[in-house]
């Protein structure tokens, strides 16, 4: 492979990694909703 398509490749998967986590994190915000909801019922 050339540097550039070295850089694509390595361009590629970070946006797929940046992708995971972002919804990683919506995923994570919606628990923690869910969670404090929970909290005020017992509370």
């Amino acid at each position: 492979m050339t540097g550039t398509e070295d850089l694509k490749e390595q361009l590629k998967k970070l946006n797929a990694r940046a992708t995971k986590l972002k919804m990683d994190l919506y995923n994570l915000s919606d628990n923690i909703q869910v969670c404090c909801e929970l909290i005020m019922d017992v509370v």
